[in-house]
Parts: structure tokens; C-alpha cells; sequence
């Protein structure tokens, strides 16, 4: 939706983008240290010559990568989003990167308009390390049986409370405890080419909860030399 340049009233615009968390202390806001949001903010304000609030669809930890994080917030009505992309990419480069811009419905919220979210884990199974990809994946030297780890995924599906893998949130009265309860759509391990690396792939509706698992197996099996994806997808009730 294309808000009316013409009027007074600011269009909600709508992000979508990439980083690689090992540079950052996180993705939320946090004062102090260097923060994906805070980098963010920072060059949206640079090119807009003001500041700007905007909402996130998740944060994410110290570390971690993003590669479809969804970002929205008002900006004046005639605004070139396709400019201010290429300019904040400029600025936040190589770290961060401004995929998509466009303008949303004015409702649209990053973070309550959110349906799902996916997160995939990669490991690379090899005896030697591989440091092209150690910031993003798990170096696993151990070898890994791929249909073992298939069989152990159907009892993840379903309905399940991961407050036990979580830091309880905290509560302000007169609001009730955020549930920590999540559907797991989607799990699954997926070979991606003739190389060690292996892919964990997940789907879900709210944050990440579920733990790693390294998926050891201790049946006599060849050390599989593959590249695989485990992808897992999840939701709230």
C-alpha cells in the first residue's frame, strides 16, 4: 500500500532484513554496546536527517544471524524507500543489509501482525574444522547418522511448553504470564549438497524455544559426508 505523498499523515513502511550477529551484542536496542537495531536505527535517522522508532517481529540473541528479520515503522509519506535502502545498506555494510523495502497497511506491526518464523541451524560435520563457516555453523567432529536424526524429530511435532528452556518473562500487573507454550509445524533435516554441512530448519510463530540437539548417534553407520538442512517450523496455539 502506497500511502498519499500528499497528506500530513506518515505511510507505515515495512523492512526486511539480513545480518551477521557476530559483530553485534544482539538485535534489540541496548545502550552501551553495538546492537543490529541500534546500527539500524542509527543510519535510517543518517539519511532521514531525524530519528525514527520501529518494531521488530523477534530479537535475537548475541551472535546469532538473521536473514529475514521483519522491521516497521512510520516514515514521511514520500519517502523513496528504494533509496534509503541503498543508502542504510551503504552504512551498515557488510554486516547488515536492508533486503526489502515497502510500505505496509497502516496497521501492519512487525511484531503482533507476525504469522510465523523460521530458523535454521547449520553443522558442519567433519573431523576438520571449517573456518569460512564457523561463524555460522556448529563444527560437530563426531560422525552424524542422518536417518537416525529423521527418526527422532516426530515426537518434537505438536503442542509443547518450553518454559523450562526459557528465562521466565517478566509479568507487570494487571497483565496474565505470556505463554511459553508453541505448535512445531515443521522439523526436518535436509541434505544440500555432497559437502559436511548439515542444515536444522525450523518454522515458528513465536520466539525460538527449542533446544539443539547434536543428534550423536551411537549405531554403527559410515560418517556421512553431506551437506543437510534441519529446518523446524512452530506456532502458538
Amino acid at each position: 500500500m502506497i500511502p498519499d505523498a500528499s497528506g500530513s499523515s506518515p505511510g507505515r513502511a515495512r523492512f526486511v532484513v539480513a545480518y551477521l550477529g557476530t559483530e553485534f551484542h544482539g538485535f534489540a536496542p541496548n545502550a552501551g554496546v553495538r546492537t543490529v537495531m541500534g546500527e539500524l536505527l542509527e543510519a535510517i535517522a543518517t539519511v532521514l536527517r531525524h530519528p525514527i522508532e520501529l518494531s521488530m517481529s523477534g530479537r535475537t540473541d548475541a551472535g546469532v544471524h538473521g536473514w529475514g528479520q521483519v522491521l516497521s515503522g512510520d516514515l514521511p509519506a514520500d519517502t523513496d524507500l528504494d533509496d534509503l535502502a541503498r543508502r542504510v545498506n551503504k552504512l551498515c555494510a557488510p554486516h547488515i543489509s536492508v533486503r526489502h523495502a515497502d510500505w505496509a497497511e497502516p496497521d501492519f506491526d512487525a511484531r503482533f501482525s507476525a504469522t510465523s518464523r523460521h530458523y535454521r541451524y547449520h553443522i558442519w560435520n567433519d573431523r576438520a574444522p571449517n573456518p569460512l563457516l564457523a561463524a555460522t555453523s556448529w563444527h560437530v567432529p563426531r560422525p552424524l547418522d542422518l536417518a537416525a536424526m529423521q527418526a527422532a524429530l516426530p515426537p518434537l511435532h505438536g503442542e509443547h511448553d518450553f518454559a523450562s528452556f526459557c528465562r521466565r518473562p517478566k509479568t507487570f500487573e494487571p497483565l496474565s504470564p505470556p505463554t511459553l507454550v508453541r505448535i512445531l509445524h515443521e522439523l526436518s533435516w535436509t541434505r544440500l549438497d555432497d559437502s559436511p554441512l548439515w542444515r536444522h530448519w525450523t518454522r515458528t510463530r513465536n520466539q525460538q524455544t527449542a533446544g539443539r540437539d547434536d543428534g550423536r548417534c551411537y549405531q554403527a553407520a559410515k560418517r556421512p559426508r553431506r551437506r543437510i538442512e534441519f529446518f523446524v517450523y512452530s506456532a502458538t496455539q
